[in-house]
């Protein structure tokens, strides 16, 4: 008997969705919607790095291809994704690239590249360092264990304490239409980092207390010899400028993508003690 035909609108949807996702700006922009949230187009431009006329042109096509809707909020353009199966597509793209669980990894132990040490992702520290600092704020219960890739992660009973030494007062920070915390997938080391506006304070805290500093040009970060000391004891190992040596943080496949005063660090040792540079800018 044969075979009953391709539903040729169902194929024809799947080819434009294809088709934009292709294009490797317009799926960082779905990307960044899907993590962060509702944005406006200035929002995308800064963290993407990008001048605003491109992104617009971006966003342009998006809707056109109904992956975008696009709604006003007083004088502003706010864009989301068009619903929750864009999200769960590109989770499904993601686990076909992931690398087969029954397949040994190809590790780069003693020379990842500066993007794959630290980096800046949408305003969160990323890398094999960012991943590092993940684990810790879990294994310290600053964190629950977030349920899966791209969950909410939920603050744990030594939140206040922990988040403390990194100079962040959870009080202070206002999501906004932004989501608060959540588990974003490290391409580079295939674990999650934290994103949200939660993760985007931690890194706002470490430039701003000279523990790393952007690498010129790059989303690469680069951490100080003072990081170097106050990240070895906040995380418990060793921080190097190669990375962080030991514990779960992993290096990338090979194939795979100051405080002024000096009186007190973002990654201050000593249980729940806040750094001595005073509360963090909101």
């Amino acid at each position: 008997m044969a075979g009953s035909r391709p539903d040729q609108g169902a194929l024809e949807t799947v080819v434009a969705f294809a088709r934009e996702i292709s294009d490797p700006t317009r799926c960082a922009v779905l990307d960044l919607l899907v993590g962060e949230g509702p944005q406006s187009m200035s929002e995308i431009a800064d963290a993407m790095g990008m001048p605003a006329p491109r992104v617009a042109n971006h966003l342009a096509r998006l809707r056109a291809a109904q992956l975008v809707t696009v709604r006003k909020q007083g004088r502003h353009a706010i864009y989301q994704v068009a619903g929750p199966h864009i999200g769960e597509a590109l989770a499904s793209l993601r686990a076909l690239a992931a690398p087969s669980g029954g397949r040994e990894r190809r590790r780069v132990p003693a020379s990842l590249s500066p993007l794959a040490r630290a980096r800046s992702c949408y305003g969160h520290l990323a890398g094999h360092l960012g991943v590092a600092l993940m684990d810790t704020l879990v294994a310290g219960d600053a964190l629950r264990p977030p349920a899966g890739i791209r969950e909410d992660v939920a603050l744990g009973p030594a939140a206040t304490a922990m988040f403390g030494r990194l100079d962040v007062d959870l009080e202070r920070l206002q999501p906004g239409r932004r989501r608060f915390a959540f588990a974003c997938l490290d391409w580079t080391e295939r674990r999650p980092h934290l994103g949200g506006v939660l993760g985007g304070a931690v890194l706002e805290s470490l430039i701003g207390h000279g523990l790393v500093s952007h690498e010129s040009g790059t989303r690469a970060l680069r951490v100080t010899a003072r990081g170097q000391r106050e990240l070895s004891d906040f995380l418990g190992r060793p921080v190097r400028a190669e990375g962080v040596l030991g514990g779960e943080a992993r290096s990338a496949d090979a194939d795979g993508d100051g405080d002024p005063n000096g009186d007190g660090g973002a990654a201050r040792a000593g249980g729940g003690e806040t750094a001595g540079a005073g509360g963090r800018r909101s």
